[in-house]
């Protein structure tokens, strides 16, 4: 039996296949390396420095020069410090809104939300096509500032990087603050108090919770739904909010009717080209989802009530004292809910380091 080390008349060609089949071998781990590396590199030059965020404002960010470069902005589009408003002005309710809406797990995770990825991959992949996102508020601040909506992998681990070190530099406290100023409501429209004026024509301390639940629920959609046009997707994205704030104990079951009733009145008295044959957006009374009931102390563990009052759906303050005391809820096991609580405030930020104090 002949094999590569006895060639006839070839006498050490075995040895030189095997030498170069080695050396091509350890080329194709140093470029595999080298590129790694590179792209590393790349990636982490990139990030810019987060300590100047802690005091300071920004002008602008990615986001809004990008939609310059569109053409949806001016050139001299005014900066966001002329309509900037303070985190302790904003209403606790509608702070708590945002978080059921957009980021369940934020005072838990630092800049990534493990949970909420698995979850999302899961249902992605039963579905057979991307139905749920994972990112959180922090990761959405950092595509804000400093990236495009541009959908790559490169963009994607920028945006991992940057989340995390805004949660390194920026107390919880900060980053919300930062959020809600600087994200997208519309177009031609960035910063809470910008979309509060354009939309209902008052400041966030004087919103109504139907109008604080339909302006959050265009945050992921800012393009493409408008909190004073009814439409389906609308109303399906008012409704899962609304009941995520009963299942959270934000609001109690008389709030909860009461602000169903008030999105009755808006989605069916309006016209909208969404609707067919002009039928109605809201289902009769006996088609509607049931109410979610609320979970007893002993079908939860470690439960602690928000001994203030729930808030109604006439005009809602905003809080006097951020420093309050964190609300730990755990929310009814359900479908559309999030698993992970969301507390009610984080602890004042000392603003020397940028983090919030121990406990």
């Amino acid at each position: 039996m002949w094999s590569r080390a006895n060639l006839p008349g070839k006498p050490g060609l075995a040895q030189l296949i095997d030498t170069l089949k080695r050396r091509w071998l350890l080329i194709s781990i140093f470029l595999v390396v080298f590129s790694l590396t590179a792209t590393m590199m790349y990636l982490l030059l990139g990030i810019p420095p987060m300590k100047h965020l802690i005091k300071h404002n920004p002008h602008t960010t990615a986001f809004i020069e990008q939609r310059k470069s569109e053409g949806r902005l001016p050139k001299k589009f005014g900066s966001l410090q002329k309509t900037w408003i303070p985190l302790h002005r904003i209403p606790d309710t509608l702070q708590k809104t945002v978080l059921v809406a957009e980021d369940g797990g934020f005072y838990q995770h630092n800049g990534l939300d493990w949970h909420e990825i698995k979850q999302a991959m899961h249902k992605n992949i039963q579905k057979g096509r991307i139905v749920r996102g994972a990112s959180t508020i922090t990761q959405q601040l950092a595509k804000n500032l400093f990236l495009s909506d541009e959908r790559t992998i490169f963009r994607k681990i920028r945006e991992w990087l940057l989340a995390a070190k805004l949660e390194k530099h920026l107390s919880k406290y900060r980053i919300l603050e930062l959020y809600l100023n600087c994200i997208e409501y519309g177009p031609k429209t960035f910063g809470l108090l910008k979309a509060c004026r354009r939309y209902f024509n008052k400041t966030p301390e004087n919103l109504k919770l139907s109008e604080m639940i339909r302006l959050v629920a265009i945050i992921p959609k800012p393009l493409g739904l408008d909190p004073t046009k009814p439409s389906r997707e609308l109303y399906q994205r008012c409704r899962t909010i609304l009941d995520r704030l009963l299942n959270y104990r934000y609001i109690d079951l008389i709030t909860h009717q009461k602000t169903m009733d008030s999105f009755e009145r808006f989605f069916n008295s309006y016209p909208h080209p969404d609707r067919e044959d002009q039928k109605n957006l809201i289902p009769p009374s006996s088609e509607s989802p049931p109410i979610p009931q609320i979970q007893t102390a002993h079908e939860t563990q470690d439960v602690r009530i928000d001994p203030a009052q729930p808030q109604t759906e006439s005009s809602t303050q905003a809080p006097t004292d951020p420093t309050r005391t964190e609300t730990v809820i755990e929310p009814k096991s359900d479908s559309d809910i999030d698993s992970t609580p969301v507390p009610t405030h984080s602890p004042k930020p000392d603003h020397t380091t940028g983090r919030k104090p121990p406990d």
